[in-house]
């Protein structure tokens, strides 16, 4: 991991898997999505690359909004591009982790609902672009938790895109709690896939 990466997770407050498991162990029962903060670049070292972060991520996110809006007729079908697809890569390209971090924030803000998290999560999972690659882990992470299993769904399959090792211990942790076998089978897997040496 890159000193920018690990500084960005250190103010994300999830440093490594244990600082994970203990954050998870001291909350509620009931999985609760807005206990692991959002990610922040690392370069917020000042007042003005502060602003300059806040401002582009609004604008990532109403952007995000806006893509939602125009896709709500679509239906999205696995592996078929569309609206949103297209426009989320493109929105990475553009605003790069801040792209990442307003889908998160639009989510928690019920701008957007279920089914676009759910769409844009599996194209980031498979999307190359490595400047952002830690800011999406964490978002998959994240979506590891939510209440919604599509949400949950995705994100595993966008870990297994990712084929990152590091995912194992979250995919495990939460497919212990996990209350539907389908579900439940599909973390332990992908976790298992990850494990095995390439």
């Amino acid at each position: 991991m890159t000193g920018e990466s690990a500084a960005r997770t250190e103010i994300a407050g999830v440093t490594d898997f244990v600082a994970y498991r203990e954050q998870r162990q001291s909350s509620a029962t009931t999985p609760q999505t807005n206990d692991i903060p959002l990610l922040a670049d690392a370069s917020t070292e000042s007042p003005n690359a502060q602003a300059v972060v806040v401002e582009l991520e609004r604008q990532a996110k109403a952007q995000v909004v806006r893509l939602a809006s125009l896709s709500e007729d679509e239906t999205f079908e696995d592996g078929m591009e569309n609206t949103l697809s297209r426009g989320v890569t493109k929105l990475v390209m553009e605003f790069g982790g801040a792209a990442v971090r307003a889908l998160r924030s639009a989510y928690m803000s019920r701008q957007i609902d279920a089914s676009v998290l759910e769409e844009a999560l599996r194209w980031l999972g498979s999307l190359d672009h490595q400047q952002t690659r830690d800011d999406r882990f964490w978002l998959f992470v994240w979506g590891l938790r939510d209440t919604d299993r599509r949400v949950k769904d995705a994100s595993t399959l966008a870990l297994a895109c990712l084929e990152d090792p590091n995912a194992v211990p979250y995919l495990e942790w939460e497919a212990e709690g996990e209350a539907l076998p389908a579900l439940k089978s599909f973390m332990l897997k992908v976790a298992a896939e990850l494990r095995e040496p390439v």
